[in-house]
């Protein structure tokens, strides 16, 4: 284990999107030898021009910035952050091996075709895409999109689901014990090994989680009105950008968060909606990432827990 004299461990929870990283880092972030950034993403080493807001973009003169993520730590070994766009933007990997003198990188995949229905759900609950559009209709101009990496992140949850180019960007920089990946199918599925598993990685104690109570964050919902939705979600993010410095206040936001969100989802949300596809579209969609899946089997040196194949 590490010494609260040394100077931390960076761990970064790096990827993917719609893989439970929300549920994640508060697990991590609950654990005494752990401390938390102000914001769960933070952002900060994403490219500049990376088509994603980015409330203190990574710039070469304030680096030192990104230490005010984590004011409120009083000595843990390890700081953790989750900004899941990492995985995709080139230029992180170099960045965060230079300015950071001792990091870790957790990346948490996920099913492919699974994570593409998730994003279809989150995108028509917060109003990014119109409920009109279908899931096939979503799929469709996604892959005859040749911009689609400039645009907003649910148009771009086609490519980005095959993994294996992009973590090779880590690959490249990092030395293999700096890099951890895991699967959200073992997160939701075997969560206290899966969290033994990545304590060792961290160099923290793993017995914390025998007795942790493991809730769900961040669950994608049916919500009846997503324009209000989108409203409540830009009015907390503002707040937490603005407070987010204040140990205090931001501490004070979000024991209101945890009394006000069951609340506000209890009004607001209503019965999961149900996405249809076609066998046809499944196949096209298995052909899609078979080549991707091989190369991840190599790269990994074990077979995801998903079975696609370009020929069922």
């Amino acid at each position: 284990m590490k010494h609260s004299t040394e100077e931390p461990t960076y761990l970064i929870i790096g990827g993917t999107t719609k893989a439970a990283t929300t549920s994640v880092y508060k697990y991590l972030r609950d654990h005494p030898e752990v401390c938390g950034s102000s914001l769960k993403e933070t952002r900060f080493f994403l490219n500049p021009s990376y088509p994603t807001p980015i409330p203190e973009t990574y710039v070469e003169s304030k680096t030192e910035g990104y230490k005010q993520y984590f004011r409120s730590c009083t000595g843990e070994p390890v700081r953790v952050e989750a900004t899941p766009t990492y995985l995709y933007s080139e230029q992180t990997p170099s960045a965060l091996r230079r300015h950071l003198s001792d990091v870790r990188c957790v990346f948490i995949l996920r099913d492919p075709i699974d994570r593409l229905v998730s994003w279809y759900r989150f995108a028509k609950q917060n109003g990014q895409i119109h409920r009109s559009i279908s899931f096939e209709e979503y799929v469709e101009r996604q892959i005859e999109d040749e911009e689609a990496s400039k645009r907003i992140a649910p148009w771009r949850a086609l490519r980005q689901g095959r993994y294996a180019g992009y973590l090779q960007n880590y690959v490249d920089v990092f030395d293999e014990d700096a890099i951890y990946v895991t699967f959200f199918e073992g997160v939701v599925e075997e969560t206290a090994r899966c969290f033994k598993q990545v304590s060792r990685f961290a160099e923290i104690n793993p017995e914390f989680f025998d007795d942790y109570t493991f809730e769900v964050y961040n669950e994608t919902r049916f919500m009846k009105s997503p324009f209000l939705h989108s409203l409540y979600r830009r009015v907390l993010r503002t707040i937490r950008y603005q407070v987010h410095t204040w140990p205090q206040v931001h501490d004070a936001l979000r024991q209101l968060r945890s009394w006000l969100d069951p609340v506000y989802l209890a009004l607001a949300s209503g019965d999961k909606d149900a996405v249809d596809m076609s066998p046809r579209l499944r196949k096209r969609l298995r052909q899609y990432y078979a080549a991707d899946v091989a190369t991840l089997t190599e790269m990994l040196g074990c077979q995801p827990p998903w079975s696609i194949s370009g020929d069922s």
